[in-house]
């Protein structure tokens, strides 16, 4: 038996199995996302509370910020509004300059006990190319100092303030007892207490864009 296919015919085969393969494709990267999901701790804190000011450097990979874990110090079922901002490169020289930063938003967070953290999400990751410095700062906002973020270090006791895995880097050292968003009231050694929650990303999904953002620069 003989088959013929007209060239028309050809050309709905070859498209047919182009859709295939795409679709094969994103399945395969939806599955590969959903997987690679990480964390970067830090230690619990013991000292505060108000905001914290911390610096997140990419490695190799593309990073999608997603959350974070904190410590808070008020009465258990308090609610705070914790304000997150960001901005690309260091805090350092930026601490207390609000034209300096996006605020990434406020999220209503209720606290659960000083040695509990609570996860704050992002309304939306913050997406960082490799070997990319970004800074943010964590508030708390509340009319008394005695409410806000917790964080690790004293005079006397110098805290670590630098933590890193394979994917991230993470350098913290300043914290603050403002009630309002960038108050004069700074505090220094202290670091973040708690946790990054990060995506490594696949460079063939996020590339161009990563790329327009840059060129955009």
């Amino acid at each position: 038996m003989q088959w013929f296919l007209t060239s028309g015919g050809i050309r709905s085969c070859r498209v047919l199995l182009m859709l295939i393969s795409l679709l094969l494709s994103i399945h395969s990267l939806a599955s590969q996302t959903g997987e690679d999901s990480y964390s970067l701790e830090t230690t619990t804190p013991d000292n505060g509370s108000g905001g914290i000011y911390l610096e997140l450097t990419s490695r190799d990979n593309h990073i999608a910020i997603g959350s974070f874990d904190i410590y808070l110090e008020a009465s258990a079922g308090t609610v705070l509004p914790v304000h997150v901002y960001t901005r690309s490169g260091s805090y350092q020289g930026h601490e207390l300059n609000a034209d300096s930063w996006e605020l990434l938003g406020i999220m209503d967070t209720e606290v659960a006990s000083d040695h509990t953290p609570v996860t704050v999400s992002l309304p939306e990751p913050v997406r960082m190319p490799p070997r990319d410095t970004r800074a943010f700062h964590l508030l708390a906002v509340s009319a008394s100092i005695q409410e806000g973020i917790r964080y690790t270090g004293t005079v006397f006791e110098h805290p670590t303030t630098q933590y890193e895995n394979a994917h991230l880097q993470l350098f913290s050292e300043l914290g603050t007892i403002a009630t309002q968003p960038f108050q004069d009231r700074l505090f220094s050694p202290r670091t973040f207490s708690g946790a990054v929650h990060y995506r490594v990303l696949p460079h063939t999904i996020f590339r161009s864009r990563f790329e327009d953002e840059e060129n955009s620069h």
